[in-house]
């Protein structure tokens, strides 16, 4: 089992302002994770997809096939979550050899929102692998809010001006 980690996206810069939520997203591309692991990609091999910052809540999640499955692999399931914790909220057991260009995956609603109390990576599990996979692209998105305890308040500089 292989962990490739030069493929995690940051999802732009993180901001805190007004506690409003954004998505982050990143296109994983397994061609790039074959080369970047240096050989083929095997059952059990995590690709670290999408990089989750410290103290927000995950509300919505998912993933959705750029360009389908390449290689010989006719069983091809992904799990995607957090490896270590919640491996699969994002998908459990996608068909990514079965599934074409737009097929997307919801979220595992019941464990939807979740707590991220340190900054991990949400994770892309090849789950059963047979066969070769040398290309195909991913886009694993998520919907985060920052509650990180920073106390928002307003300036006070306008108001003791005008006195």
């Amino acid at each position: 089992m292989a962990t490739v980690t030069t493929l995690a996206g940051a999802g732009g810069a993180f901001s805190t302002a007004g506690r409003t939520p954004f998505v982050i997203d990143n296109i994983v591309d397994m061609a790039a994770a074959v080369t970047a692991k240096g050989s083929a990609l095997a059952q059990g091999d995590i690709i670290e997809a999408l990089s989750l910052p410290a103290k927000c809540q995950i509300l919505s999640c998912g993933c959705e096939v750029i360009t389908a499955h390449a290689g010989t692999s006719t069983d091809l399931t992904l799990d995607i979550g957090i490896t270590g914790g919640n491996t699969d909220f994002v998908a459990d057991g996608f068909d990514y050899d079965a599934a074409s260009a737009g097929a997307v995956t919801s979220p595992v609603v019941a464990e939807l929102p979740l707590y991220n109390a340190t900054a991990d990576t949400i994770d892309i599990l090849l789950a059963t692998m047979t066969g070769t996979t040398t290309g195909g692209k991913i886009r694993v998105w998520a919907c985060i809010v920052p509650v990180d305890g920073r106390q928002q308040e307003a300036a006070e500089v306008v108001r003791d001006q005008l006195a």
